[in-house]
Formats: structure tokens, sequence, C-alpha cells
């Protein structure tokens, strides 16, 4: 009998796998959310140019949004029954996939929602080019297939709650969380327009291939580069148990009221979400009217147009840290200082937002004063700070109830309901300065949603039950 050893030989000494030399961090990040935005940029002026030419009666386009105008938005509604479906799958999908990644890590719920994306952009690809171009109803059911498996793989919801995810897992204190939320959605945008420039410049019919080899470049990097978020995952295996999947269709709901004992703030913050995401068709409706109105007559296109990004940008990428570095300063890194910087940064972005429609309304529309509404008017884009604050307060308030592991559930809740949100708001905002109105309204309604006590922490109630039982005595 032979005397060497076997690989099944439990005597066989066992050599342990080194461990990865990439730690995980925010930077692996960056190149994954570059490259699926720039792939979502492409994809989008792609379609948008695809549907003009080939579904689309010559006389009346398709859609009302302009092309470079929508670049903010998320998608050009010019495919209403198409576009639902895939939302109703993905609405489905999304608390399955974020619970997945709360239990085995973000890495592949990052890839199957890439791999979603990719595989919609080869169905364009096919319709766009097959040799013998098939009819409407055979393009439309093929693109329906590629809508349906895109969001039985997640979707876009699925995508923005595991990148928030992830940051959350990385994030090294409290206070970074709304910094990392806000970079992500500054490097979001930005790749957003490199990939539309690149649609642009490219026929509609190439423009998918490029998209679609950007995506499996991503998806090679992920799988083979990207280090898992450990952080969090480590003490998340323990607590997260597999939800079945009938329950998991209701995580988008039942997030918000899981737990014994949960406050009223969690759900009211789901809500006050929503409603402010109903403001994302805001700054497209402002842009659209403004060169028509009194206000900034003669003023360039081209400068009404990246004002408002620049000034986002800024905001995001310098506003958010810059408060963060004083708030560090002055009240160290604890979870409740983190808590109360997210508090903080929602409430008065939302109320900015809100005070310059309001004065838009008050004191320069109804005296058409053109030298007050370039004072009031860039003050809204500040208010792009409420979105990466308020992802940044909803994981305070589920760390402070020990709920950490949990987190990619809620972020998957709050992408799934922001994108309901923005598709209505395309749908709903009027013209002219009736945007003004319905915007003014919305944030008011989100201001008030948000002023309840955020939850007790767990510390916080075990010390003040001591308190009490000392008392007594």
């Amino acid at each position: 009998m032979s005397s060497s050893l076997r690989e099944t030989d439990p005597l066989l000494p066992r050599v342990p796998a080194a461990p990865s030399r990439r730690k995980p961090s925010f930077v692996w990040l960056i190149p994954v959310v570059v490259l699926a935005s720039i792939c979502r940029g492409i994809s989008m002026f792609a379609r948008f140019e695809h549907y003009q030419k080939t579904f689309c009666p010559v006389s009346q386009p398709c859609g009302s949004f302009s092309k470079w105008l929508e670049l903010p938005g998320i998608t050009v509604m010019i495919q209403t029954w198409g576009v639902w479906a895939s939302f109703i799958v993905s609405f489905l999908s999304v608390g399955w996939w974020s619970a997945l990644g709360d239990r085995r890590g973000r890495k592949i719920v990052l890839f199957a929602s890439i791999l979603g994306t990719a595989f919609l952009d080869l169905m364009y690809l096919i319709v766009a080019n097959v040799s013998l171009s098939p009819s409407r109803e055979d393009a439309q059911d093929l693109l329906s297939v590629g809508l349906i498996a895109e969001g039985l793989l997640g979707g876009f919801a699925t995508y923005n709650g595991v990148v928030h995810a992830y940051a959350f897992d990385v994030a090294s204190t409290p206070l970074s969380r709304p910094v990392l939320f806000g970079v992500v959605d500054a490097l979001s945008f930005v790749g957003f327009i490199i990939g539309a420039i690149i649609g642009k410049l490219t026929r509609y019919n190439v423009s998918y291939i490029f998209s679609i080899f950007i995506a499996i470049a991503n998806l090679a990097f992920i799988y083979a580069v990207l280090p898992k978020s450990l952080k969090q995952q480590d003490g998340a295996r323990s607590v997260t148990s597999q939800p079945s999947v009938f329950k998991s269709v209701f995580s988008p709901i039942s997030v918000f009221f899981r737990g014994a004992g949960s406050p009223k703030s969690i759900p009211l913050l789901g809500l006050a979400f929503y409603v402010f995401s109903l403001t994302s068709a805001m700054e497209t409706s402002v842009l659209r009217w403004t060169p028509s109105s009194p206000f900034l007559p003669g003023f360039p296109r081209w400068l009404l147009l990246t004002t408002p990004r620049i000034l986002e940008l800024a905001t995001l990428l310098c506003i958010i840290p810059g408060i963060a570095w004083y708030w560090q300063r002055k009240y160290g890194t604890t979870e409740r200082a983190g808590l109360h910087l997210a508090a903080t940064l929602s409430h008065n972005s939302i109320l900015v937002g809100a005070l310059s429609c309001i004065a838009v309304l008050v004191f320069c529309i109804p005296n058409t004063a053109t030298v007050l509404y370039p004072i009031f008017a860039p003050l809204y884009p500040l208010s792009v700070a409420a979105t990466p604050a308020l992802y940044a307060l909803g994981a305070a308030y589920f760390v402070a109830l020990g709920r950490r592991a949990e987190i990619g559930s809620l972020f998957g809740a709050l992408a799934i309901w922001g994108e309901l949100a923005l598709y209505m708001s395309y749908s709903l905002y009027g013209p002219g300065e009736y945007v003004f109105w319905e915007s003014a309204f919305y944030l008011v309604v989100a201001l008030i949603l948000l002023l309840p006590d955020p939850p007790r922490s767990q510390e916080e109630g075990v010390s003040q039950a001591g308190e009490s039982q000392v008392c007594n005595a």
C-alpha cells in the first residue's frame, strides 16, 4: 500500500490560507461605483436615442424630458410599462438580496446587481444590431425579458442599497458615514455624466458594447480584487438568520417595524425619505422653466445647466466633510455624536431647500424680482446633502437599537422607496412656478416627519435603568 500522503488524509498537515493583504476600505469601492455609473450613463443615453429612432413615431418623440436635462435622474420615462414591470420585480427581490448581503457579505449582491444591468444592455444590443430587424412586438418582448431579469437580480435599488451598506461597513467612525455616502453620490453623478458623454459621441447600437465591456471589467474587479467588508460581516453572521422568500417580499415595509418596542421614529424616517425623494424632478423642472422665465433672461443655457451641478458636488465633497470635521473636533466620534450629526444635516439640508422654494414663491414670483431670484434659487442644490444624511440617520437609528446586522435590509428598503418616489416625481411635477409649490410642500412634510426624538440606544437604556434602581433603593 502506498505510503504517500493523500489530500483526504485527516493527519495531513494543513497550511492555513494566507490572509488577504487587501484590507476593506472605501478606496476599493470607488472603482466599482465609477464604473457602474459610467455604464448607467452610457446605457441610459443610448436607450433614449434607441427608442427615438426605433420605437417612436417620427412626428411624436417618446418622453417629454430633454436627454441632457434629465441627467440627474435615473431614467427617462420612455417605456413606462417596462420600467414599472422591472421596478415591481425589483421591489419583490430587493429584500432577499439585501438580507443575503447582511449574511454573506456585500460582494455577491454587488456582483448580481451589476450582472443584471449588463444582461439588460445585452438585450438592447441584440435588438439594436440584429441583422433581420425584429418586429416591434418581438423587440418589446425581448427587452421585457431583460428588464425582468434585471429586476430579479435586484435592479438599481439593490445596487444602490448595497453600495451604501459597503460604505457603512468600512466607515472608520460614525461621523464618516455621511461623508462616505456623499462621496458615493458625487462619484455616481460624475460617472453618469461621463457615461452620457460617451453615449453621445457613439452610435446607440455601439454604445451598448462599451457599457457591457465596462460592466464585465467591473464584475472581474468585484470578484477578484474587491475585499469583503469584514468589519460588519463578522458580527452579522451569528445574528442574522435566513428569512423565508415570502417574508423577504415584505422586507421594504417590515424592516421599519421589526423588533420589540420599535420606536415610531423608524417608520417615520422611511416615510420622510420617500417624501423627500418626491422632489427628485425639481431641479430638472426648474431648468426647463428658468430659460423662459423673466428672472434670468439671456443667461447661457450651459451656465444654467452646470451651476446647480457644481453647487451639488461642492456640497457633497466639501461642505459635508467640513461639517463632519468640525463636529468631530467639538463632540468626538461616538455613536451619539454621529446620530446628532446625521440628524442635524438632515434637518438643515431639507430646511434650506424648503426656504429656497418659499423665498422664491414669496419674494420673486409675485413681484418678478429678478435680483432676488439668483440669490434664493441657488440655495436649493445645497439640499442634496439630505440624501446621504438620511442614510446616515437610518444607520445611526439601527445601531442605537442594536440592529447593526440589518443595515443592508434598511438601505435596500430606503433605495427602493427612493426609486419609486423618483418615478413618481417625474410623473407628478407640474409646469412653471408650480414646481416650487410642490417641492416646498414635500420638503416641509419631510421635515415634520423627522421631528420625533431619535430612538434611545441600548447603552442609554441600561444606564437609565441602573440609575432608576439606585434611586428606588
